[in-house]
């Protein structure tokens, strides 16, 4: 069953303004951009009292919203810098993103700032816009974002460079799922959603292509079994400039028709850098908002959380 509104490739119901009520419940703390540091996986803390959790629980109205931004430098995404944004970024102290070093395998959270640790090296990406379609819906709400989408990487088995394919060992996904357990454990968070841009390098090989349902699929199922059962995959279709493109697109929409979690949309409309690849700031930023119609849309099929007068009422009357 999908719910997402038929604009430019969107293959859902037409939105309602019932969206407006299906965010998270506002959080009323008052969050301290204080990195935390994680040494390791087996040794976590709990990040009681700073990033994302800095508000203690009497305070909040619900759980931070944690999402994942993955896939390839599509997602990434390649080229933009401070000096790209296309608007005057202002600071959001509730906003924050992973920063994770993988050899040493220790992370903190940091407040984000788009150009500055919206990694990797500074590139920031669709999340820019997630964080600003986020805000007018929650405008107190804590968001924490992981992100993690390495160039030149597709989902099928590829013996000669990295992949997500999640039979290979210590590549995309085992780096991600790493990086990601560390920071839920900082205050247990759980995923909410993955917004997922890639399979540009699926589409480049007829036999990759052709089992990008089967191996996106295992994707999915294996994030659901590492990290809840109601996690929400987004995902963007890969546009034309791969050979085999037709072939993923295909793929992608099948197994989001099957799946009430998932929606998928066109990008096909995007503009790109001289480069003819990775996608222009104006359409990063459109990516960005493309994703949280798809977010918002899917949290129609669930039930609805109190709105934030009513979450506000609620806390209010406990003093």
């Amino acid at each position: 069953m999908r719910f997402m509104a038929r604009r430019k490739g969107w293959r859902l119901a037409a939105l309602t303004t019932l969206c407006l009520l299906a965010g998270r419940a506002a959080d009323l703390g008052d969050p301290v951009a204080r990195p935390v540091v994680t040494p390791g996986l087996a040794t976590a803390g709990n990040g009681a009292g700073v990033g994302p959790c800095a508000a203690p629980p009497s305070a909040r109205l619900g759980p931070p919203t944690t999402w994942i931004v993955a896939g390839q430098s599509q997602a990434t995404t390649f080229g933009m810098s401070r000096r790209t944004l296309p608007f005057v970024w202002a600071s959001d102290l509730n906003a924050y993103i992973w920063v994770w070093d993988p050899e040493r395998r220790v992370g903190h959270w940091e407040q984000y700032e788009p150009g500055v640790n919206s990694a990797p090296k500074g590139q920031w990406g669709p999340e820019v816009q997630l964080i600003r379609e986020f805000r007018k819906d929650h405008p107190a709400a804590t968001l924490a974002i992981i992100k993690y989408a390495p160039g030149q990487t597709g989902v099928a088995l590829d013996p000669d460079r990295r992949d997500w394919n999640v039979h290979s060992r210590g590549e995309a996904w085992d780096r991600l799922a790493d990086m990601t357990d560390a920071a839920l454990r900082t205050c247990r968070l759980t995923v909410n959603a993955v917004f997922w841009m890639g399979n540009h390098n699926d589409g480049l090989r007829a036999d990759h292509a052709a089992l990008v349902n089967k191996d996106m699929g295992d994707l999915v199922r294996t994030s659901r079994a590492r990290w809840g059962a109601g996690v929400n995959w987004i995902i963007g279709l890969p546009d034309d400039t791969a050979p085999y493109f037709a072939a993923v697109g295909e793929g992608l929409i099948e197994l989001d028709h099957a799946d009430p979690l998932m929606a998928s949309f066109d990008t096909h409309h995007y503009a790109t850098q001289p480069d003819g690849l990775h996608y222009d700031a104006a359409s990063v930023v459109q990516l960005g908002r493309d994703f949280y119609q798809g977010w918002r849309e899917l949290s129609r099929s669930r039930q609805l959380p109190p709105s934030r007068e009513e979450s506000i009422r609620r806390a209010l009357s406990q003093f």
